[in-house]
């Protein structure tokens, strides 16, 4: 593996979807042309693609072969080449890798890894925490005492350790933060329009980001997730029938929330 892998794969998977993002926003007339950018984001997208699995850190490579499907999906591009291309890169990694890198992504073993084990665990204990405190949660760092730890530790899963701390109450005002975005980007898929660069980075950083903090790091270290959530608010049109009527769209006070 790669050193540092988990923080390598974060800054390969961003510049990837970046990559990817301005090869979906040139002009789909010159696609099959050698000098397309299309091709550039293709052959440099793919080799990004590639050193994040070389990292081993399993979660951000997943999240990314999601984040770049969402983006092609949102560029309402071909899917069918970009699938075959995600397996070629895929499969690609797995040939040319060593054995204890292609057994990190065998899903056999998957289930039967130390890091999962204690990631079930810590889930099922952040759950019971949840369970017991419905409302309000243990409070700030409360997961820590319920796991039986006087350091600082974490559930592995921003919604778990959210409710577990801070209850439903929490879960709330996080679904305060993500919910506009996320209505935003299937608004904005009923839109016949070429999204541009900005949007298509912004829904695979979304993307990736959460999915990201769904089982990796904890509330502090997931703040990458909010910066994705106030540029994807910034960027993605929250409504595409106020643009049709040539009226000015009313600001959403939850899209400034996130933002």
């Amino acid at each position: 593996m790669l050193p540092a892998h988990q923080a390598l794969a974060f800054a390969l998977a961003k510049a990837c979807l970046l990559v990817f993002a301005f090869a979906q926003g040139s002009d789909s007339s010159r696609y099959w042309s050698w000098l397309s950018p299309r091709w550039f984001g293709w052959v440099g997208g793919g080799l990004l693609l590639g050193l994040a699995c070389l990292t081993g850190a399993r979660t951000y490579a997943l999240a990314l072969l999601i984040a770049v499907a969402a983006q092609w999906v949102f560029g309402r591009r071909r899917f069918l080449p970009a699938l075959i291309g995600l397996a070629l890169c895929v499969a690609l990694v797995q040939g040319l890798s060593s054995q204890f890198l292609v057994d990190r992504f065998d899903p056999r073993q998957l289930h039967e890894s130390l890091a999962y084990l204690e990631r079930q665990d810590a889930w099922r204990n952040a759950w019971n925490a949840f369970i017991e405190q419905p409302l309000l949660g243990s409070g700030p760092g409360g997961f820590a005492a319920v796991y039986g730890e006087e350091a600082r530790v974490y559930p592995h899963n921003l919604a778990l350790e959210v409710g577990s701390e801070f209850g439903i109450v929490g879960l709330c005002c996080l679904l305060m933060i993500l919910g506009p975005t996320v209505v935003a980007i299937f608004r904005s898929l009923r839109n016949r329009e070429q999204p541009s660069v900005v949007q298509l980075f912004a829904l695979g950083f979304f993307a990736f980001a959460l999915l990201g903090a769904m089982s990796v790091g904890d509330l502090i270290r997931n703040h990458f997730l909010f910066l994705a959530c106030g540029l994807a608010a910034g960027s993605i049109r929250p409504s595409v029938r106020w643009a049709e009527r040539g009226e000015r769209a009313p600001r959403s006070a939850l899209a400034g929330v996130a933002s």
